[in-house]
């Protein structure tokens, strides 16, 4: 590259004066300022240089762009950018001398590729016939190579580059041929394959999400990772920490054509769900859903949870002959050296209020044994140190070893489905045991379409209790129809209508951005079929039989099912563990933690004029303290309940008054008095009545 910049008239920087600069163009090689070329000959180098590239004899990879405005020319050749395949824009004359633009691909190029297709149509059949690839003509060996890179010749033709997002930045890019010659622009550079092209993997899987609001879009391109499906083929023999497999996903009805390329419909997630657009008992306000219990006892969403839980044995074995004091007296200890063995309380110190009785004799929890919440899953122990010479015994003697056992997590219930027993690299074992457990939607359960419009479960109602059909179809799923008017996912009621002819119709629909599909279309095509051309139905009140007085938009859309799922996330407390330093209850879920009363909770509480709740909540739940004060002084005395004597280490005076104070407070006083400020509490005259001493 710096040779064909060098051919090009580019000067080295050391071979330039300061004071030419300001009537040179920069260049910049991967971000580095390698040299300058003249301004009025900067773009006849890009354009050569983009010329050589459409030509093969630079790498297709590579970018060139220009920056007009700073005088710069940026080079990029290094990995990792992203790039993009765009139709190139040439100028033509036409006859009466004028320009016009037009794509630089023409009915040669794809007339080629046809004839390619049609000699490579034989070597494709003997080579899925199993026959050797070097036994085939030279004709069909050629045809086969060709064929393989279809889309490079495209490029070696100079009608396909890959543009990455710098050089995308200084280009011109028409949406679609048409635009190309339409009076809005004369300086287009490219076209778009399609414009479909524009979105990412994430977003090439939303039907008509050109009708939809972008916000919604962007939600769903974040949700669609967090869809339940059958995530790799292999997943039966993947020891991965957590994962979620639908039982019965559906490749969706209203699929689009990335979907193809991306493997979608082999490995889909989601189902196609019949949803009724409507109010009914109240019960899918805000954003739930109601959903169909027979659906569920049928299968409908019902998915599996894995979690792996890992442990291995300590890497460096025990040295007996460490275990000695040095000469400054301090001890100097060996390494400790832990092992997969089901714990023995007779030599074993440290046993958790666990149940052992599900282990082996290895230490290993068998498969296909039902676990719960602190059942031990790998029994493991660790070697304890023998005491050094000359020090007192302050254990058992016959106590040798340490319990550090895995458990199931508090909140889980399961079965064993894998073990694994296994070493690494430095030849140390290691195991790990896949746990799995059935998970039925329920109420609080995630929930949402492809267009943004995500919900959790209100109530599961059964089949009985839900709103039919005259046909007598009951509906999955019942969303409440204030979710779509201020969302404006159109997309949504578009992906149903279409969703509806498709299955009368036993076929599959192309819901593409950017397609010609029209609402008229699909209306006319559904009243043909002997429906209402809205997509609209008759419904009767599953609890009284009466029909409803407005008709219900009904018909399929494919849903997604979350890994948010409630049982992960259900957490309460009454009493539980504290954190060491402020005495408050700790935080989290994993480790039993109580739930934040915060600044804005409080504010409600005072608010409301209860002082006594909030009392309660910030001071007798969380961390209260009695300390002793000392009435002539203030400050904290000390206190001998046993003997009830009491003394200030301050004045020297016995009389003293009870105080009950956060133990955050008193922590903090005592911080203070470690950096010479002395924080006084002087008790009222009631207190001090009640004073003891």
């Amino acid at each position: 590259m710096l040779e064909f910049l060098e051919d090009w008239g580019m000067v080295h920087l050391e071979e330039i004066r300061p004071e030419d600069l300001p009537a040179k163009s920069k260049v910049f090689l991967n971000g580095n300022w390698v040299g300058v070329v003249g301004t009025e000959d900067t773009g006849e180098v890009v354009d050569a240089l983009r010329l050589q590239r459409r030509t093969d004899k630079l790498e297709a990879e590579i970018s060139i762009s220009r920056d007009i405005y700073n005088q710069d020319v940026h080079i990029f050749t290094d990995a990792g950018r992203c790039c993009r395949p765009l139709l190139v824009v040439g100028n033509s004359l036409q006859e009466d001398g004028s320009e016009y633009q037009q794509l630089l691909l023409r009915k040669g190029h794809t007339d080629a590729l046809q004839r390619l297709e049609e000699d490579l149509q034989p070597a494709t059949d003997a080579e899925a016939a199993g026959v050797d690839p070097a036994t085939l003509s030279p004709a069909l060996q050629r045809a086969l190579k060709l064929g393989r890179s279809r889309f490079t010749w495209l490029m070696q033709q100079g009608v396909v580059e890959y543009i990455d997002c710098q050089e995308e930045e200084g280009s011109m890019i028409a949406m679609a041929p048409g635009d190309l010659n339409a009076g809005y622009c004369s300086t287009y550079t490219h076209c778009e394959v399609h414009p479909a092209m524009i979105l990412g993997i994430c977003a090439s899987i939303i039907p008509f999400p050109d009708h939809n609001q972008s916000p919604r879009n962007t939600y769903q391109s974040a949700m669609g990772k967090q869809a339940m499906g059958v995530y790799l083929s292999n997943f039966l023999v993947r020891m991965d920490t957590m994962a979620s497999v639908l039982y019965y996903p559906q490749k969706p009805l209203v699929a689009t054509r990335a979907m193809q390329y991306m493997r979608f419909k082999e490995l889909p997630a989601g189902t196609n769900a019949v949803v009724a657009i409507q109010c009914y008992t109240g019960y899918n306000q805000e954003d739930s859903l109601i959903m169909n219990h027979s659906s569920v006892d049928r299968g409908f969403f019902r998915s599996v949870f894995y979690r792996c839980y890992v442990e291995s044995e300590a890497k460096v074995p025990l040295d007996l002959s460490a275990v000695a004091t040095t000469a400054t007296g301090a001890l100097k200890l060996g390494a400790m050296v832990e092992r997969f063995e089901r714990p023995n309380r007779a030599n074993c110190s440290g046993l958790k209020m666990a149940s052992y009785d599900k282990l082996d004799d290895d230490g290993l929890v068998a498969p296909g044994v039902k676990v719960s919440g602190e059942d031990i899953l790998i029994g493991k122990t660790v070697t304890l140190h023998p005491p050094p010479p000359g020090l007192a015994v302050t254990r058992n003697a016959r106590i040798d070893r340490k319990d550090t056992s895995v458990s199931m997590r508090a909140h889980e219930v399961g079965y064993v489905d894998r073990v694994m027993l296994s070493t690494d690299r430095e030849g140390q074992r290691f195991v790990k045991v896949r746990v799995r457990s059935v998970r039925l939607p329920q109420v609080g359960d995630k929930f949402a379409s492809r267009h943004g419009q995500k919900g959790t479960v209100g109530m599961l109602y059964r089949q009985e209790d839900l709103p039919f059909t005259q046909n007598g179809l009951v509906p999955d799923i019942v969303v409440n129809p204030h979710a779509i008017p201020s969302r404006m996912t159109v997309g949504h009621l578009i992906e149903c209508l279409f969703g509806k002819v498709l299955t009368f119709k036993g076929q599959e629909g192309d819901g593409t951005a950017f397609t010609p599909v029209t609402v008229e279309h699909l209306s006319r095509l559904l009243h043909q079929m002997g429906y209402q051309r809205s997509g609209n139905e008759v419904m009767f009140n599953g609890h009284t039989g009466r029909r409803l007085e407005a008709q219900v938009f009904l018909g399929p859309t494919y849903y997604q099912r979350l890994k948010h799922m409630v049982d992960d996330k259900i957490h309460s407390r009454a009493r539980g563990p504290v954190t060491l330093l402020t005495r408050q209850p700790m935080e989290g879920r994993a480790r039993e933690g109580g739930l934040r009363f915060g600044e804005m909770e409080r504010d409600c509480i005072i608010a409301h004029g209860t002082a006594n709740v909030l009392y309660e909540r910030l001071f007798l739940n969380s961390d209260a303290y009695r300390v002793h004060v000392c009435d002539a002084c203030g400050l904290i005395a000390i206190a001998d309940l046993k003997t009830m004597s009491f003394k200030c280490n301050a004045c020297g005076s016995a009389k003293v008054s009870q105080v009950l104070i956060p133990y955050a407070c008193k922590l903090m006083f005592q911080e203070l008095m470690a950096m010479q400020i002395a924080p006084r509490m002087i008790p009222s005259v009631d207190t001090a009545a009640s004073s003891m001493g």
